[in-house]
């Protein structure tokens, strides 16, 4: 469920300080987006009831926003606990309560971050998320951080960055006419995608699972399964021909497939791992990127001298269970979009 964002973190602290047990504790969570915590404009879905606003849609992006007139004045509210005290001031949750444990702070802190988010963003018209969690033990302050993880950086120059959209351009004319033209723009695509969804989230993990099921995409329409139907042996045979070692294509390409079969992709596990179980699964999904897209540049070198290299397009025309599916879908729909509790949006 939360396999690839239960990220490694730790408690970073002021100079000299140090987590003294059992103590008093001050937690701060601090959300984002603001419209729907008051006091904000912007492009939000957040509109006060009663007020004037300009409904604007963004024909480059899609995107429909209201640009309010009056807004919402910064949320304050008080919420009942026997145990702690709780309140909400504009977009910060402050947590004030005794820990008798460094355990039972983590606990709070898990519970928050990762739980009530989820619950707000039924109700909210604004998918909330917190984008940092500061406070206090005692007097020593604190900041609940991710530890470092690795990172990738494309090294270029000037001739070379020019050079790549030459190239780029060169390769998308290549395509117009090759036998295997849907494959291999599905194949970029899927990629594409995958790396817009890592630049997408409050954090790189938030769409990892996503991701990893966009990698696979790639592996399954590039290199389609003969005859015998075996999937992953077709990716191994495929991947072969672009002259990758056996054990860089077993420990890169593969667990992609098992992961999007077995490990919280495609089907979702409420099973708990452990913390080395999540890290090992954190770093190879950090790594994997840079092997897909080598992987894809070495393809499209290929396109230019080999048209055989992959498996030609299959017939053009949809299936008819999926035709059929489809039709099915828009009988089903009602004529108008303008469902009961979008108002909801406005309260």
């Amino acid at each position: 469920m939360l396999t690839y964002q239960l990220r490694e973190r730790s408690f970073l602290l002021e100079e000299g300080g140090t987590l003294v047990f059992p103590n008093k504790v001050y937690i701060e969570f601090m959300f984002c987006p603001t419209e729907a915590f008051g006091n904000h404009s912007g492009k939000g879905r957040t509109l006060l009831r009663g007020t004037g606003c300009k409904i604007k849609y963004d024909a480059n992006t899609g995107r429909t926003y209201v640009d309010a007139e009056s807004l919402l004045s910064p949320l304050n509210v008080t919420i009942k606990d026997n145990i702690r005290a709780i309140r909400l001031k504009g977009n910060k949750l402050h947590i004030r309560t005794y820990c008798e444990t460094i355990k039972d702070l983590i606990n709070i802190i898990e519970a928050v971050y990762y739980g009530f988010p989820p619950i707000l963003n039924i109700s909210f018209g604004e998918s909330p998320i917190i984008k940092r969690v500061k406070g206090k033990v005692g007097k020593t302050a604190f900041c609940w951080a991710l530890k470092a993880q690795s990172g990738s950086f494309e090294v270029t120059t000037q001739e070379i960055q020019e050079e790549k959209v030459d190239s780029a351009w060169k390769t998308m004319e290549i395509l117009n006419n090759h036998p295997a033209q849907r494959r291999i723009i599905a194949a970029l695509q899927h990629f594409y995608i995958a790396c817009r969804l890592r630049d997408a989230g409050n954090s790189p993990s938030d769409y990892v699972a996503e991701v990893i099921l966009n990698y696979c995409k790639i592996l399954e329409v590039l290199f389609p399964p003969q005859g015998d139907g075996r999937t992953r042996d077709a990716v191994r045979n495929g991947l072969a021909q672009l002259e990758y070692p056996k054990d860089e294509i077993e420990c890169y390409f593969l667990p992609v497939m098992a992961l999007r079969n077995d490990i919280d992709v495609a089907h979702t596990k409420l099973s708990l791992f452990n913390r080395k179980q999540l890290n090992i699964l954190h770093k190879y999904t950090d790594a994997v990127e840079q092997y897909f897209r080598l992987m894809l540049r070495a393809l499209m070198d290929r396109l230019k001298l080999d048209n055989d290299i992959i498996q030609a397009d299959p017939e053009g025309n949809l299936d008819k269970q999926t035709a059929t599916l489809i039709d099915k879908i828009g009988i089903m729909l009602p004529k108008s979009n303008n469902r009961p509790g979008l108002e909801l949006i406005a309260r």
